[in-house]
């Protein structure tokens, strides 16, 4: 598949001393694909890695093998995407905001079955030494959100950030995308709440586990039980509160924060 991606993925651009309080960028990012169109407020980089990611992961095309090429054009405080992309089932989607109304309860698609899943509390903790040992570069990127995809099996991660913990959702999960490295069976970790959308986001995709050092919303913690997604928050080295996973996951997790 070939992709066209001009300097869209613009990098964070924030500054701040300690008299001057670190300021990010925003802009309106805009998406066409076939099926629909969008224009969001959110940080203007990466663009390519969040129109990607935010297809896939709100279940407007089948699979990321629908998606043809995408080109970014960057303008002055609004970014263009356009998203070559088989055409989707239904009416075209027209849309200003960052979560598609009720999109959880759209069909979610095939996710891996829970049998397949091999997260143990180990590799949560694993992930929260990890974001321990970046948590001053994190803040001193300025008021973002970030999310980060991890590998526990071989301590790798991809992190992006945004304005918007949806759009960094988005982002992390399309630039593993584009780079080819498999999303399904890893962790998902968000800076943000839980809501349904965010949790559905991680089901569509087949996440291993999806983790916040915040909380989540009941609705996501119902998804994520009907689903067989291990789900987690306040996740931090020393423990973390278990939401949602197999018996034997909560009974160890449980141990493992006294």
């Amino acid at each position: 598949m070939g992709r066209r991606s001009t300097p869209g993925a613009i990098d964070p651009r924030v500054g701040g001393t300690s008299t001057e309080p670190a300021l990010a960028d925003e802009a309106v990012i805009e998406v066409d694909w076939p099926s629909g169109s969008i224009a969001v407020h959110g940080s203007p980089w990466e663009s390519d890695a969040f129109a990607v990611g935010h297809l896939v992961t709100e279940g407007h095309v089948p699979s990321f093998r629908a998606i043809r090429s995408v080109t970014v054009e960057p303008e002055d405080g609004r970014v263009s995407v356009r998203v070559e992309a088989a055409r989707g089932r239904g009416p075209r989607i027209v849309r200003r905001d960052n979560v598609t109304l009720n999109s959880a309860r759209r069909s979610l698609g095939r996710s891996i079955p829970p049998g397949e899943r091999r997260i143990e509390p180990e590799d949560l903790l694993s992930l929260a030494r990890f974001l321990a040992e970046r948590e001053r570069d994190m803040r001193a990127a300025g008021p973002l959100h970030w999310a980060v995809l991890y590998d526990p099996a071989s301590g790798e991660a991809i992190l992006a950030s945004d304005l918007s913990r949806h759009s960094a959702m988005d982002k992390v999960v399309g630039k593993a995308l584009l780079s080819d490295v498999p999303v399904a069976g890893r962790i998902l970790y968000s800076t943000g709440r839980l809501g349904e959308e965010m949790a559905a986001k991680a089901v569509r995709v087949g996440a291993g586990a999806l983790a916040t050092r915040s909380v989540a919303f009941r609705p996501a913690v119902d998804l994520a039980r009907a689903h067989g997604l291990v789900l987690v928050g306040r996740l931090l080295p020393g423990g973390f509160l278990p939401y949602a996973g197999p018996a034997l996951f909560l009974r160890r997790s449980r141990r493992t924060r006294r």
